[in-house]
């Protein structure tokens, strides 16, 4: 499921690229697969941990992914507004961003929980 959540934040983030006053329609594709995406990645985003690694040190765990996004939280408004200072729009830079997006899910969709996680839940 988050796998989903967070691809469809990428195709909402394509669609949002090329919205313009003349293609002001692309708002509603936008809204359903960003929304939607967003919605379920605020949900999963705080179990998945869990599911990974166990509820004993998901404190820990949640707090080096929040310390992992902020240099990202930082970064990124930057290169937006580099991409939109050299080339007059957004659209590369949300191209950009939906492509990272779209592959970290199929990075998570391609892993697979630690195997001691596996072994100490058979042993319980």
């Amino acid at each position: 499921m988050y796998m989903l959540a967070v691809t469809l934040e990428g195709i909402g983030l394509c669609f949002f690229a090329f919205v313009t006053p003349e293609r002001w329609w692309l708002f509603i594709p936008f809204y359903l697969t960003f929304g939607i995406g967003h919605a379920g990645w605020l949900v999963l985003v705080q179990s998945l941990p869990a599911d990974f690694f166990g509820s004993r040190h998901f404190a820990t765990i949640r707090g080096l992914i929040i310390a992992l996004q902020v240099p990202v939280s930082i970064v990124v408004p930057l290169f937006m507004g580099y991409v939109f200072d050299t080339r007059g729009n957004y659209q590369l830079a949300y191209l950009v961003i939906a492509c990272i997006t779209v592959s970290g899910a199929l990075c998570l969709g391609l892993s697979r929980r630690p195997l001691w996680i596996q072994m100490t839940r058979k042993a319980n």
